[in-house]
């Protein structure tokens, strides 16, 4: 069965690798963007007669969200290290975080955008006199909610 350029376009999946993320009205580059999950704590109920039925499993209230954002290190400092600087006892500086899947072209297709977030740990690259790896730092995020868009 042959395949139209259209079909191969909008039914294949879509390469991980070029991908934008933008945090508050700024956009920055990032090597690896880890942890967009929606998940739902779980509520088991139990009453008189679940010996014989069983237990029912109902939704509960939705997790917070727990993003990872990977960089390399460079020589003009960090502006993960400045957001997690600003933080104080109960004041924190929250942003919406978007992380766009982008076309060949450049162009949006899906969008993914964390909403309220604030860091919560940033983590220094590791250091081995052995290898050649580029220094990575990890940003640790939670945000209140994702929402998903598919920008067709």
């Amino acid at each position: 069965m042959a395949f139209s350029p259209n079909d191969i376009g909008n039914q294949f999946p879509l390469p991980a690798y070029n991908f934008m993320v933008s945090i508050g009205s700024d956009t920055y580059s990032f090597s690896q963007v880890t942890g967009l999950n929606l998940q739902y704590e779980t509520i088991t109920y139990r009453h008189g007669m679940s010996w014989l039925e069983g237990d029912f499993h109902m939704p509960g209230r939705a997790q917070p969200v727990n993003l990872t954002l990977e960089r390399g290190v460079v020589r003009q400092g960090s502006v993960l290290l400045d957001w997690i600087s600003s933080i104080q006892l109960n004041i924190v500086s929250k942003k919406d975080v978007i992380v766009d899947l982008l076309s060949e072209e450049g162009v949006a297709l899906v969008r993914w955008t964390l909403q309220n977030a604030f860091p919560t740990q940033l983590e220094a690259p590791g250091f081995d006199a052995n290898t050649n790896d580029v220094a990575i730092e990890r940003l640790t995020l939670i945000g209140n909610g994702l929402r998903i868009e598919y920008l067709t």
